[in-house]
């Protein structure tokens, strides 16, 4: 049995599925921020919202890269 090789594929799987995530829904805070600009509405929030996404997608990809 490869136990230890099955698991390290389902934990690259995982955080593959994350990062899949976490892109997608950087795309949604991004048209959620142009739609702020647009409506001049502050978009402080959203911004830092795109920034702890953008950190997280960065964490995400370092651990891939590690695996």
């Amino acid at each position: 049995m490869d136990g230890p090789t099955d698991a390290a594929a389902w934990k690259r799987e995982q955080k593959q599925t994350e990062l899949a995530a976490r892109i997608s829904q950087k795309g949604d805070l991004k048209l959620k921020l142009d739609h702020f600009i647009q409506t001049r509405q502050d978009t402080t929030s959203v911004t830092h919202e795109i920034a702890e996404i953008d950190a997280e997608i960065a964490r995400l990809e370092e651990e891939l890269r590690l695996l």
